[in-house]
């Protein structure tokens, strides 16, 4: 069983290792062919646009959970031809919003359709899912150091160093095994969508995610723009930002593995949005006086906080609050709502943002979705409720 667990750490390694070449440069990368953010944020916009709709169709298709394993196989290939496109076509903007759609229709899919299959190997097999997960960190925060360096010489040469590792990650697919579904006979069981919309449990904690961890990553589209514009960050100097956010990272996933099952669900909600609001405050600050750009890498720091609690619970909250059948169809439908906020607000930061004194407002809107959070917080349960 340990080789087999092996098998997911390594996929999930790679996997990340060419994420970390390709999409925290995107939006950099459209800049650098002399695209304005108005048309970054269109461009943008397309993926979580994409995944409104995509993702339940492949959902669809997955009659079951070995499934998920047959398409991410074909999917993530296919994804890394549109990656080696999309370093070749200039700036032609309708050309780049075809590739990208491409890229969204069969990229967005990949984590839902991998991390629901991860969760339920993980749940069958006593296996750690935030450990596989955690190997995914650790290639992130080690890629970002050598991808920074790249994509400053070469955002080309860094795509296709990405796309290389996204074949790279089908062929290792491969060799993990189908789930034995004859002996769960809830894993070959359909999806109940009736029942999953009776869910009332499920839906905060869907809303919960959606204006914490959703949030992050739609006013986190235009970070990296927002360093460059206002601070004159380099595409090396934001890789060591991202690496040095993503060690931090790392570090809390060791501890919530050792603490966590003490923790009440309240606590980590409170980290989540207490660290955002720090974070997008201090940034918007400093659109009215001079913040250093040492205390704006400190408090990227705190960017470790939401997404190291959402490995540790998310997919786990899901399998615990929904019956194993819904496990994809729940984290497909999670995604799409949180993709429709995403598609919305990203394009409206595109637009807000073309002028960097519009920062401060495009972070302070970002505090504002945040706290919607606590409507939606479950206080009866989350206060005695705890990963286990």
């Amino acid at each position: 069983m340990k080789k087999e667990t092996f098998k997911y750490q390594l996929t999930t390694f790679i996997r990340y290792m060419g994420d970390a070449f390709i999409y925290p440069f995107l939006a950099l990368y459209l800049r650098s062919i002399g695209l304005e953010n108005s048309d970054v944020g269109k461009i943008m916009m397309i993926m979580p646009l994409v995944a409104i709709f995509i993702n339940p169709i492949w959902s669809k298709f997955s009659k079951n959970i070995n499934y998920n394993r047959i398409f991410i196989r074909i999917l993530t290939v296919i994804e890394a031809i549109a990656v080696v496109i999309l370093a070749n076509i200039g700036a032609n903007v309708w050309l780049i919003i075809f590739v990208i759609f491409i890229i969204a229709v069969v990229g967005q899919p990949y984590y839902i359709l991998f991390d629901s299959y991860t969760v339920t190997y993980a749940q069958r097999n006593n296996a750690s899912y935030s450990l596989i997960r955690t190997v995914g960190t650790l290639a992130y925060a080690i890629t970002m150091i050598i991808s920074g360096i790249v994509a400053s010489h070469s955002y080309q040469l860094a795509f296709y160093i990405g796309a290389g590792l996204f074949v790279l990650t089908s062929l290792l697919i491969n060799f993990i095994k189908p789930l034995d579904i004859d002996m769960d006979q809830s894993l070959s069981h359909k999806p109940e969508p009736k029942e999953l919309l009776r869910n009332k449990p499920y839906w905060k904690y869907v809303f919960v995610v959606t204006f914490t961890l959703t949030a992050m990553f739609i006013f986190d589209t235009y970070l990296a723009t927002f360093l460059k514009d206002i601070y004159q960050v380099t595409e090396v100097h934001y890789g060591f930002i991202v690496a040095g956010f993503i060690f931090v990272e790392l570090f809390l996933l060791i501890l919530w593995s050792f603490i966590g099952k003490r923790i009440p669900n309240i606590v980590f909600y409170l980290l989540i949005i207490g660290s955002l609001v720090i974070r997008y405050g201090v940034y918007a600050l400093s659109g009215y006086i001079d913040v250093p750009i040492g205390v704006i890498v400190a408090v990227t720091m705190l960017r470790a906080f939401p997404i190291s609690i959402s490995i540790y619970m998310m997919m786990v909250m899901i399998s615990k609050l929904v019956k194993p059948y819904n496990v994809t169809l729940a984290t497909v439908w999670m995604g799409s709502i949180r993709s429709a906020f995403n598609t919305v607000f990203v394009l409206i930061g595109g637009y807000l943002t073309t002028n960097p004194e519009n920062y401060k407002y495009w972070f302070l809107i970002g505090i504002g979705f945040t706290l919607l959070s606590f409507i939606f917080i479950d206080y009866k349960n989350s206060k005695t409720y705890k990963i286990c």
